[in-house]
C-alpha cells in the first residue's frame, strides 16, 4: 500500500510538473476529445502535451469439463483503468494502469524520460521485456482470451519494478535492445507493510530484437494480430534473458513464498534463470508467432527446507518450489474485415518430474474466433481449448466480451 501511494503522489507531481500552468480548456490550441479505444484525450500547444484516460473491461463466461466434474463460471477477467500523460517539449511522460478485477489492483506505474528519438529511459512499474513476446503484449492485446499455457507456466503478469533502458540502432532492419535492473521481486515488490521485507538480491535482464523487413506499422506495434494489414511481409526476431538473485516466489516474480537455508543455517535463496528466442512474422492479415522458453534455478549443493537444517532438499526437489522447465508456442492466424481466427499448439515439458511439482507435463491445443467492432472498442470472442497434463485431461470453453473505453 505505501509503494501504490508514493507512485501515484509522484505521477501526480509529474503531471502537474510538466503541463502548463497556463492550460485551460477553451484556450487556443487547447483540444478535449473522446475516440473509443484511445479513451478521453486532453491535448495543448498542437500535442505537445497530451494526457489521456481510458481503459477496458473483459467479462467472460468459461465452461469446463474433465473426467471428474463439469464447471461454469462468470466474471470480470480483467478491468483497467488507465491513465497516460507526455510533454513532448521536456520530452518526460508517465503511465499508470490498474487492474480492479485484483485484489491488488496496481499493474503499471512509472515515469520516462525520451532524451532522444530512439532511447527511453523509465522507472517504476512496468512489464519487463525479459520475458517471452507474448508476455510483451498488454491484456487488450491477445489473439486469444487468455495467455498460452507457456506464459502461464513461467510468468505471472510480467510486471516488475525497477530501472528499464529502451534503444533502437538502425532505420530500415533496425534493432531494438532493452535493458531492465528490477527488484526481481515482481509487482508491490516491497510488500503491503514494513514487516514484508523485499527478499533476495536484484534480477539482471536484456532483450534483443530484429527487424529484418523494416518494423510493423504503427497500428500493428502493440497488437499480436495483423490488424492493419502489412502491405508486405514484416518479421521479428528476438532473444531474451534473465537472472535473478536470490528468487523466493516460483516465477521469479514475487517474495517471502518460500524460504531456504544452507549448512550454517543461513538464508540461501536459489538464483532462477530464464531465457529464449521468439519469432513474429505478419503479412496482409496472416500472423505467426513461435516461442521457446527455458528456466533453470542454481543453489548450493547443500539446501535445507528449514532453519534448524533438518529437511533436506533431495535432488531435483527444487522443482516443488520454483517453475523449472522449458516449452514452446506456435500460433497462426489470420484477420480480416473485423473477422479474426487464430489457432495455436503449446508443449511445456517439467525439468523434474516429480510430486509436487511447480511444473507440469502440458500439451495444450486452442482455436479461438474473433470479431471486431467500432475500430476494436468492442470485440467478441470465442475460444475452445483442450489442455493435457500428467494426470488428466480439461476441456475449456470461452466466451468474451471487451469493451475499451
Amino acid at each position: 500500500m505505501i509503494l501504490r501511494i508514493l507512485l501515484l503522489n509522484c505521477l501526480a507531481v509529474g503531471l502537474a510538473s510538466f503541463l502548463p500552468d497556463n492550460l485551460a480548456f477553451g484556450q487556443t490550441g487547447s483540444e478535449l476529445t473522446y475516440a473509443p479505444p484511445t479513451g478521453l484525450t486532453l491535448s495543448y500547444s498542437d500535442s505537445a502535451y497530451l494526457f489521456s484516460i481510458g481503459g477496458f473491461v473483459q467479462p467472460t463466461l468459461v465452461f469446463e469439463s474433465d473426467s471428474s466434474a463439469n464447471r461454469s463460471f462468470w466474471n470480470a477477467r480483467r478491468a483497467f483503468f488507465i491513465m497516460n500523460g507526455i510533454s513532448r517539449k521536456e520530452k518526460v511522460g508517465f503511465s499508470m494502469q490498474a487492474d480492479f478485477s485484483q485484489t491488488s489492483p496496481l499493474m503499471d506505474a512509472y515515469v520516462f524520460w525520451k532524451p532522444s528519438g530512439r532511447t527511453q529511459i523509465s522507472f517504476g512499474q512496468k512489464q519487463s521485456p525479459t520475458n517471452n513476446r507474448e508476455m510483451l503484449y498488454r491484456e487488450d492485446a491477445l489473439t486469444f482470451t487468455d495467455r498460452s499455457m507457456l506464459s502461464r507456466s513461467f510468468s505471472r503478469t510480467g510486471r516488475e519494478f525497477g530501472l528499464f533502458i529502451q534503444s533502437k540502432i538502425g532505420n530500415n532492419c533496425p534493432v531494438l535492445s532493452s535493458f531492465a535492473m528490477t527488484s526481481g521481486d515482481g509487482r508491490n515488490s516491497f510488500g503491503v507493510d514494513s514487516r514484508d521485507t523485499d527478499q533476495g538480491g536484484w534480477k539482471y535482464g536484456g532483450r534483443l530484437d530484429w527487424y529484418p523487413f523494416g518494423e510493423f506499422s504503427d497500428g500493428n506495434r502493440s497488437s499480436m494480430i495483423d490488424i492493419t494489414g502489412e502491405s508486405s511481409l514484416k518479421v521479428l526476431t528476438g532473444v531474451y534473458g534473465n537472472l535473478n538473485k536470490g528468487a523466493s516466489d516460483a516465477y521469479g516474480e514475487g517474495h517471502n513464498l518460500f524460504t531456504l537455508y544452507d549448512s550454517t543455517g543461513m538464508l540461501s535463496l536459489p538464483d532462477y534463470q530464464k531465457w529464449g528466442i521468439d519469432l513474429q512474422a505478419k503479412y496482409k492479415g496472416a500472423s505467426f508467432l513461435y516461442e521457446y522458453l527455458v528456466a533453470r534455478a542454481e543453489l548450493p549443493a547443500q539446501v535445507f527446507a528449514d532453519a534448524a537444517r533438518q529437511i533436506a532438499l533431495r535432488p531435483g526437489q527444487i522443482s516443488t518450489f520454483m517453475a523449472l522447465g522449458r516449452g514452446w508456442n506456435v500460433q497462426v492466424g489470420y484477420f480480416k474485415k473485423g473477422w479474426g481466427l487464430d489457432v495455436r499448439q503449446q508443449t511445456i515439458t517439467p525439468e523434474f518430474k516429480l510430486d509436487g511439482s511447480k511444473t507440469s507435463e502440458i500439451s495444450a491445443t486452442g482455436i479461438c474466433a474473433s470479431r471486431h467492432l467500432k475500430d476494436g472498442s468492442f470485440r467478441l470472442q470465442l475460444s475452445q481449448e483442450f489442455i493435457k497434463t500428467d494426470n488428466f485431461g480439461m476441456n475449456r470453453t470461452e466466451f468474451m466480451l471487451q469493451m475499451r473505453f
